[in-house]
């Protein structure tokens, strides 16, 4: 694995790390926050919030708005995209 790979590697982790630990502290401000007498929106918005974080991060959507990257070829085709 060359340097830059490892590097891309490193900090996906800790990318991935980060939005771990924000999905947690989000769920417990949520309990704490569903504990006390509030509007049931203000979790709908908590709850919402945490959904957007796991679409973008775990699903992948925000390398679709990535102009550098090119996005990888799909597991199990066996061809490269534009061949015929």
């Amino acid at each position: 694995m060359s340097n830059s790979q490892q590097t891309e590697s490193n900090a996906a982790q800790r990318i991935g790390l980060l939005v771990f630990i924000t999905l947690i502290v989000l769920l417990t401000l949520e309990f704490i926050v569903a504990q006390i007498t509030v509007p049931r929106w203000l979790i709908f918005v908590f709850a919402a919030i945490q959904a957007g974080i796991v679409v973008w991060e775990y699903m992948h959507l925000s390398r679709l708005f990535q102009r550098d990257k090119q996005l990888p070829p799909i597991e199990g085709s066996d061809s490269e995209p534009g061949s015929s």
